[in-house]
């Protein structure tokens, strides 16, 4: 009898198993054959796919757990038969080098630590619609649910990945791990389509090449979320050059970093670790009911939408909020687009029309271009226009100086207040000085340019001619570092130096009576020595 009872069992699990290859075969199966209730099966599928199935009393699921197949474009399957492939197990696909491509199903739930680390051929993934698979649900799932989650590690060490475009939101699991997903990888762009889920978390910490990340809403328009960037989810990116943010409700920035305050009070930084991140650009072309373009608007009620807000803030050393200081000013290029005002915490900025501007702020290393609408707009570029500084160097008066300038339009003469106004920063004490001209009216867009504030000059006081040497007396200047004395045979040309230093008595040879000589002084600024104007030729007697 017990006998009889094993060869029962054997039976049963031989039919189990042939009924489970049968399913695979080309990767389809009957309706109705799963691995039995509670009970897991492992099988490779006749493309090297390995994978685990269960089954329990709400669903049935695969989970593919390697591959040992010798193609190199890979397709995971959505179901096989009635099996959801609901996750890629951890390290499933580590060190393989033969994977190009990899398509990934779109009713996939997980993709866990380290599934395709260091995959150095691999070069390209793609992705399923993970709304297929919710509407496929008949309200089993809401829109709301998350989609394919991430953990950490799952492209580490990919060195031919260059490019990952997540066409629907991602749910990025860092665990207290803060580890990033493209570490060591060749990724350099990055672009997340926004919905009802969507978290990044420390997805780009580490990743070394990357130089571009683009968040957006999906391009169908469907299960929209507006982006509000506050977190740390851009850290040590090295490389990172810009931001493509796409209705983004609110951003947080300060000097280099944005300030949020996580759930113990900490206040943590998001930009710290990117030095070359010079451009956000954001980007918004939805309107209300109202024709108003807008940051965010709510499809439920036809009526909610959320003006688009950043604040802008100092950095404080120690990150406390106590000690972040001032908030700095922004300032819009073009004030008809987007006007920006500050409450002393921040920078609210209200989108008036479609048109680009640019927002920048003192201590802001990198500028924020806002592109409304599609940002067409009959407004000529400024910085098309003809800049001229007929005198970039002038001298100190102790009030702030801005040059003579003018703009030409082809052959029209452009209006200060009417067509752009200048703004000078650091243009009060000798040293490099900075013009912006910014435009308005017709004109947008602006144009930056250098000038150099001199110190003041002195002239000569007396001159002795003697046999051997000579002595030239020069009126004392107190705030120069020093003197130049230079000497001609010709009062219009033909100088050298004949003198360098800081004594206001010089003693010089070579002098003779009838030449002419000048003098200006000198004042160092870092490592830069700036020169006063020459004083009139003298001829000596």
């Amino acid at each position: 009898m017990k006998r009889i009872r094993l060869i029962i069992a054997a039976l049963l699990t031989l039919a189990l198993t042939v009924g489970m290859f049968a399913a695979l075969g080309g990767e389809k199966a009957q309706a109705g054959e799963k691995a039995a209730n509670g009970q897991d099966v492992t099988m490779t599928t006749e493309s090297g796919l390995q994978l685990r199935f269960r089954t329990d009393a709400a669903d049935s699921w695969a989970i593919v757990v390697g591959y040992v197949g010798k193609n190199p474009e890979v397709v995971i399957p959505a179901y096989i038969g009635q099996h959801r492939v609901y996750e890629i197990a951890s390290r499933a696909f580590e060190g393989n080098k033969t994977v190009k491509s990899v398509e990934l199903p779109y009713a996939l739930r997980n993709v866990s630590y380290y599934a395709f680390k260091d995959c150095t051929s691999l070069e390209k993934v793609t992705f399923g619609d993970y709304f297929k698979f919710i509407e496929e649900q008949n309200g089993k799932v809401a829109v709301t649910d998350s989609p394919t989650a991430f953990e950490p590690g799952v492209f580490d060490g990919c060195t031919a990945l260059e490019e990952v475009v997540f066409p629907y939101g991602v749910e990025y699991f860092c665990r207290d791990k803060k580890e990033g997903m493209f570490e060591g990888a060749g990724v350099k762009q990055v672009t997340v389509c926004w919905t009802y889920y969507t978290s990044i978390g420390h997805m780009f910490k580490g990743a070394d090449k990357l130089e571009s990340i683009t968040i957006k809403r999906r391009d169908d328009g469907k299960y929209f979320r507006w982006v509000i960037i506050h977190t740390d989810l851009m850290i040590n990116i090295p490389a990172l050059k810009e931001i493509n943010l796409y209705d983004c409700d609110e951003i947080i920035l300060g000097n280099n970093s944005a300030f949020y305050t996580d759930k113990n009070g900490k206040f943590v930084e998001t930009f710290a670790g990117c030095p070359n991140l010079k451009n956000i650009n954001m980007y918004y072309d939805r309107t209300d009911d109202t024709g108003r373009y807008i940051g965010f608007y709510d499809d439920s009620s036809n009526k909610v939408h959320y003006e688009p807000r950043i604040y802008i803030l100092s950095s404080a050393a120690d990150g406390s909020e106590e000690k972040l200081g001032k908030t700095y000013t922004a300032v819009s290029s073009d004030p008809s687009v987007v006007k920006v005002t500050s409450d002393g915490k921040g920078n609210k900025f209200e989108i008036l029309d479609a048109g680009k501007t640019v927002i920048s702020q003192p201590k802001m290393p990198f500028t924020i271009t806002v592109t409304v609408g599609d940002g067409a707009s009959n407004k000529k570029n400024i910085a098309d226009c003809k800049l001229t500084v007929p005198d970039k160097d002038l001298t100190v008066s102790g009030s702030e100086i801005v040059p003579y300038l003018y703009l030409q339009d082809g052959k029209t003469l452009l209006e200060e207040d009417k067509d752009y106004t200048v703004t000078a920063t650091d243009n009060k004490e000798v040293g490099a000085a900075k013009i912006t001209i910014t435009g308005i009216g017709n004109y947008t867009g602006s144009i930056t340019d250098t000038f150099s504030i001199i110190p003041t000059g002195t002239s000569l006081k007396k001159v002795k001619i003697g046999k051997k040497s000579s002595t030239v007396v020069i009126n004392e200047n107190k705030a120069a570092d020093g003197y130049q004395i230079y000497y001609s045979s010709k009062k219009a040309k033909g100088y050298k130096k004949l003198y360098s230093g800081k004594d206001v008595k010089a003693n010089v040879s070579g002098l003779k009576s009838g030449q002419y000589i000048k003098v200006r002084t000198y004042k160092k600024v870092g490592k830069t020595t700036y020169y006063s104007e020459w004083s009139a030729p003298v001829q000596v007697k």
